[in-house]
């Protein structure tokens, strides 16, 4: 009889992997999350604060500081660099709306945003920013109202700016550019958070994906998505849906989830013409 052999289990990995089921309701809207309810929560003013000079204000009340002319002004009326628009939340969150009043014009690029690690400030990659409207990547953003995207970064810890400690994001400015100062329709930022979305049944990452529609866009663009973890605030990379293809495959979302995460899809452009409409997405979860 042969001698029983001691098996190291830790040395045996198992990869659990299972499907996911999200249904795409309705039509693709863009800048939208049009096959999920989705709630935007306007944020507290102690979370939204303007920096002139280290000088801090609430945004709300910016208008009561020396260099301001008004509440609600993101930046002071001559910009200098350093200033700087913060944007906070009680929890980690990977995107804001903002409702833009008056809108900012530039000279050039003008904007850097940054979040705060451990070591300090970082520089902070915005994934998508509707607000620029000149190449959406947050160079120059408030020029209408919009979501900003950038996903939860792993190393972002809580500090406290004008005596209120939160998540804070910042946008410096990095170059005098700004020719007309922005402000927002008397609102503070707003965070969006699932009503009703798909939940996650386990921990892990999402990998690939099958989108097949029910209807299929036309021949002008193809459709792009982003995939957000709503509860995290962690987002994939912008994916693009192929135009005029019925069934749609995504090579990797790579997007990290917990048990009971919520998880939509944000489209950030649309066919123009005919849009993909109802359908469902099977997502590919790797279980940790």
């Amino acid at each position: 009889m042969k001698p029983a052999q001691n098996i190291d289990l830790g040395a045996i990995e198992t990869t659990l992997v299972e499907n996911i089921l999200m249904g795409l309701f309705g039509t693709v809207a863009e800048f939208g999350f049009p096959h999920n309810e989705v709630t935007l929560t306007e944020q507290a003013a102690a979370l939204a604060k303007v920096e002139d000079g280290g000088v801090f204000l609430n945004l709300s009340v910016s208008g009561g500081g020396a260099g301001y002319a008004a509440n609600y002004q993101l930046f002071p009326d001559t910009e200098a660099i350093n200033d700087a628009a913060y944007f906070g939340a009680v929890a980690p969150f990977g995107a804001i709306n903002i409702d833009i009043d008056t809108v900012a014009t530039y000279g050039n690029d003008a904007i850097v945003w940054e979040y705060y690690t451990k070591t300090g400030w970082k520089a902070l990659t915005i994934i998508y920013d509707h607000t620029d409207a000149d190449d959406q990547d947050g160079d120059r953003p408030f020029q209408q109202d919009g979501y900003i995207i950038f996903s939860a970064p792993t190393d972002w810890v809580k500090t406290t700016i004008d005596t209120q400690e939160a998540y804070w994001i910042r946008a410096r400015v990095s170059a005098a550019q700004i020719t007309q100062i922005p402000t927002t329709n008397s609102v503070e930022h707003k965070i969006p958070s699932a009503a009703a979305a798909t939940e996650v049944p386990a921990r892990g990452t999402i990998g690939r994906g099958r989108i097949t529609f029910g209807t299929k866009s036309g021949a002008n663009n193809d459709t792009k998505a982003v995939l957000m973890n709503l509860t995290s605030g962690a987002c994939s990379a912008i994916k693009t849906l192929t135009k005029a293809k019925q069934e749609i495959e995504v090579a990797d979302f790579a997007l990290a989830v917990a048990k009971d995460d919520a998880i939509a899809l944000f489209y950030t452009a649309e066919d123009g013409s005919t849009e993909y409409a109802n359908g469902i997405a099977e997502l590919r979860l790797v279980r940790k």
